[in-house]
């Protein structure tokens, strides 16, 4: 859904690139995450992701992390895995200011200048919230080519699944 919210807004870009937080995250966290789901997920990420990425950054990495790339190596094409840049909880970042994202263009928490996470988060969503009529819409698209492939009802062996509190709703295989 951010996806499409930054392809509505900005329109295509030459590359973007990912910025994940790993503060917090335990080595517990791991057994709640299903080989099925990190499979699925990087499938989507490399192949339909209607976006072309630069690079993955990973900040406030744990040593648990090693363990993580154990599972989802395999899941990963070369070329994705080579996006892949880590920087550790202890790490350094003016060098990661200066070369990769300037300091203007993220929040305090991260040592930037822009607005805090919460009140960034809130804007996100009001402009998704926005967005609805598009969202719903193209789920129509969706149920009518499933119909017209199908040739059966919509939600036959799919449910619904909510995303947020303003029925934001997609398909989603059983």
């Amino acid at each position: 859904m951010n996806g499409d919210l930054c392809l509505t807004k900005r329109g295509p870009q030459p590359g973007y690139m990912f910025l994940f937080d790993m503060r917090g995250v335990k080595f517990g966290h791991l057994t709640r995450v299903s080989l099925s789901s990190l499979r699925k997920f990087f499938q989507y990420v490399q192949e339909a992701m209607p976006v072309r990425m630069r690079a993955i950054h990973v900040l406030n990495t744990e040593p648990v992390l090693d363990k993580l790339m154990v599972l989802i190596r395999p899941f990963m094409d070369k070329k994705f895995f080579d996006m892949l840049k880590f920087h550790n909880k202890n790490e350094d970042l003016e060098k990661f200011y200066e070369t990769v994202v300037p300091r203007s263009s993220l929040p305090p928490d991260y040592g930037g200048t822009l607005p805090d996470t919460q009140t960034l988060h809130k804007k996100c969503m009001q402009q998704l919230q926005l967005m609805e009529p598009y969202f719903k819409a193209e789920e129509e698209q969706r149920l009518l080519r499933y119909r017209t492939r199908k040739g059966r009802r919509p939600w036959k062996g799919h449910s619904r699944i909510s995303i947020s509190t303003k029925d934001l709703v997609f398909l989603s295989e059983r």
